[in-house]
């Protein structure tokens, strides 16, 4: 590191440091507990990073643990009946990865500091809806907290899109995404036997359906499911390579395995469906651009028509274990979700009912049969996109997938051969997507915080691509 990076690095250090413990000491006798350990744990942490040599990989390795591990802090909790102002663990670890880069004189102007990148035209076209809607909606409170999480989605983006320079960061972080996977899938298994969902704050619910938890990443498995597709795309086509150099094979081939087996054992079929797709999607890329193993993709095809051939099975399976949600009435119950959403859409098609509103304004569209049943946010997220920004915040979502598939698909011409691999990964997680949020409201923090920062990284991949093509080329 710089000499005089780790002097900048030491000075600032210092001053939190001196500033926390000033005001721990003025405040002592009146400070509350909580507010007590809050302040030891800052400077704790402080001094550790002082003591830390190689900081670039402490803070990356912080920011991508972080991801999996949902906790914030909140601030007016229940103010207007919404979850207030979120300041999550992933967002502050985030914006310590941004200063130490900022701090480092990273971005230089040979690697300017981008806003935009390639997704620059969905991005402004989601801000511009959302700020329309906040515009018209009678839920300005509600409106503000998801303007403020739209922010820190962004943030993600930035981060995938700046911070990672060069070649070695762009393998490293995606070594640590599968080892947040290995991770995740760990934890999933313990909380199958133990019946029970628990969070990093010490909450635990009893799951009436065993195998339906949430990891660490939210409070049910289909906040779980969305998180991990990505990170199990990225595993299957590494296992799949027909690259020989790939080094412990076998290693990526068990973690490949337990993750699907615990994916399985979520019981979201909106999810197999997705990945199913997403994977006759990656077979049949990979096998027009020559990237993953002949014989790998016989037995892919082989093993997805098996599927094909005995879902109705599976489906009846699935039923047993779900005996208060089969999916003949899961499908009527989603399809009348359907109609009253596009009561709110009839209404408001220009600039909807507001970001983040739905849930506090529906009841009064609901009429006549409509209102016989189970009464929910609307199951699908592009008609609760369309309901809650208009068509504009609808169109804004389409375009952001299509460019993400887009781009993934590009840089399967990339010389590198990771970043074929990460482009197949990603347009067989996009198909996946698309389909999973037809039938789940994905508004859930961790699996968007996970599809804007990938977002940010095929851009930057993009541009690593470029450069390692102008060195060789």
């Amino acid at each position: 590191m710089d000499k005089s990076v780790t002097t900048r690095f030491s000075v600032m250090a210092a001053i939190v440091l001196g500033a926390i413990m000033g005001m721990v000491v003025i405040v002592f006798v009146n400070m509350e507990p909580k507010w007590m350990l809050a302040a030891l744990l800052v400077s704790g942490f402080v001094i550790l990073v002082l003591a830390i040599d190689d900081r670039e990989r402490f803070f990356w390795v912080l920011f991508i643990m972080s991801l999996q591990a949902y906790i914030s802090f909140r601030f007016m909790h229940g103010r207007a009946g919404s979850a207030g102002l979120e300041f999550t663990l992933a967002f502050v670890t985030g914006n310590m990865l941004l200063g130490y880069y900022f701090l480092s004189g990273s971005f230089s102007t040979d690697k300017a500091f981008r806003m935009g990148g390639d997704f620059a035209v969905p991005i402004s076209l989601v801000f511009a809806s959302t700020f329309i809607s906040l515009f018209f909606t009678s839920e300005r409170f509600v409106g503000l907290t998801s303007l403020w999480t739209l922010i820190q989605y962004y943030t993600f983006y930035l981060i995938g899109l700046n911070c990672v320079q060069n070649k070695k960061w762009f393998d490293r972080v995606i070594s640590l995404l599968i080892i947040v996977l290995l991770i995740q899938s760990m934890v999933y298994l313990l909380q199958a036997f133990m019946g029970v969902t628990f969070t990093l704050t010490g909450e635990i619910e009893e799951n009436s359906v065993r195998v339906r938890a949430g990891g660490t990443v939210g409070s049910n498995s289909a906040i779980y499911t969305a998180f991990v597709v990505p990170l199990m795309m990225l595993v299957f086509v590494r296992v799949m390579s027909n690259d020989p150099a790939i080094k412990k094979r076998m290693f990526w081939f068990g973690v490949a395995f337990i993750s699907a087996i615990v994916f399985v054992l979520t019981l979201r079929r909106a999810a197999w469906g997705g990945f199913f797709l997403g994977m006759l999607c990656v077979l049949y890329l990979g096998y027009r651009r020559r990237l993953l193993a002949r014989a790998w993709i016989k037995t892919g095809v082989l093993v997805l028509l098996a599927i094909l051939i005995i879902s109705p099975v599976i489906v009846k399976v699935v039923d047993t274990y779900r005996t208060g949600n089969p999916l003949d009435s899961a499908f009527d119950e989603r399809m009348r979700l359907n109609r009253i959403a596009w009561e709110l859409i009839k209404a408001n098609p220009l600039h909807g009912t507001g970001p983040g509103s739905y849930s506090h304004v529906y009841k009064g569209y609901v009429q006549g049969e409509l209102g016989g049943g189970w009464l929910y946010t609307v199951h699908n997220t592009y008609l609760l996109e369309a309901a809650e920004k208009g068509f504009p915040g609808l169109i804004a979502l389409c375009l952001f997938l299509l460019y993400s598939f887009r781009l993934g698909y590009r840089l399967m011409s990339s010389p590198d051969k990771n970043i074929q691999r990460f482009g197949l990964a990603m347009t067989g997680y996009i198909v996946c997507y698309a389909f999973h949020i037809y039938w789940e409201p994905l508004a859930s923090y961790a699996p968007n915080a996970l599809l804007w920062f990938l977002a940010g990284l095929m851009s930057s991949a993009r541009r690593i691509s470029g450069e390692i093509s102008t060195r060789y080329g």
